[in-house]
């Protein structure tokens, strides 16, 4: 069993690593050619955190 303090470690460096796996998935589409306009940028990036914030 982990203490609060741990668990609160975990989510933050899952949640970093979440938010680094959609930045690069913005760089590829961007390398690519692919236009990213900010309403798909919105999509990605703060999707990403809504899902620990619950």
């Amino acid at each position: 069993m982990r203490s609060c303090g741990e668990q609160l470690i975990e989510e933050g460096r899952q949640q970093g690593l979440t938010r680094g796996r959609a930045e690069y998935v913005l760089r590829m589409l961007t390398a690519r050619g692919v236009e990213v306009d900010e309403t798909a940028r919105q999509r990605i990036l703060p999707g990403v955190l809504d899902d620990f914030a619950q």
